[in-house]
């Protein structure tokens, strides 16, 4: 599973690194230590929502509630 799971992300263009060292690992062409290493030195990516963003989503979700309530009343 694992390893169907890499290579759909692989093809997709997604870069996964960790996902990628557990299929070799799994399969046994990285060793355990290796593997535990890589994950401890791979640093996830910057995250790609603008600053800000949550804080639109939420004020975006209020108004649709506050606008029901006042349907209603």
């Amino acid at each position: 599973m694992v390893r169907l799971l890499a290579r759909g992300l692989r093809r997709a263009g997604v870069d996964a690194p960790v996902t990628s060292a557990l299929a070799r690992l799994i399969s046994g062409e990285l060793p355990l230590d290796d593997w535990v290493s890589f994950v401890r030195t791979t640093t996830p990516p910057p995250a790609r929502f603008r600053a800000g963003f949550w804080r639109r989503a939420w004020e975006r979700v209020r108004g649709w509630f506050s606008r029901d309530a006042r349907r209603a009343s």
